[in-house]
């Protein structure tokens, strides 16, 4: 039963392990054209300004401003990173609330202690998920973070 028991914990472990890993290349690999793309995209555009008088003049007006702010948008907003950060607390929670009431319906005295062993750790990350997401929330909100991304979207 052990042998079983170690199989069933040590593969699901590895294909998430595996997907996590796809997935964090995929999305560097993304950022990375997306990246490329938008820093060729505003090399043209100085490209095109023939003197140094268009240019000042294009970086102080609205133009310009809505130009150095497209620089930032690899940046992530905080209130997209406080949603990730709640869903992955809520969905690490509930998954170990479910592994702790399997436990209560199974008889080997070794699986419940597996399923205790992974459900109690995944319960108290997604609790250290929704804390650092009250955290974060009320950091940004008290730095502005958050009203400036309302302001940008008016």
């Amino acid at each position: 039963m052990n042998d079983n028991l170690t199989i069933a914990i040590i593969l699901p472990f590895f294909a998430c392990v595996f997907g996590w890993a796809v997935w964090v290349i995929a999305t560097n690999i993304r950022r990375g054209r997306s990246s490329k793309q938008v820093a060729e995209l505003h090399s043209r555009l100085l490209d095109r300004f023939t003197g140094n008088q268009e240019l000042i003049a294009f970086l102080e007006g609205e133009s310009g401003r809505r130009y150095f702010e497209a620089l930032e948008s690899e940046l992530r907003d905080p209130g997209t990173r406080v949603l990730n950060g709640i869903q992955f607390g809520v969905v690490l929670i509930l998954l170990g609330i479910s592994l702790i009431t399997v436990r209560t319906a199974e008889t080997d005295e070794i699986v419940r202690n597996a399923l205790l062993l992974i459900g109690i750790p995944g319960i108290a990350m997604g609790a250290g998920f929704l804390i650092s997401s009250v955290i974060s929330y009320y950091l940004s909100k008290s730095w502005g973070l958050l009203d400036r991304d309302k302001r940008q979207t008016r």
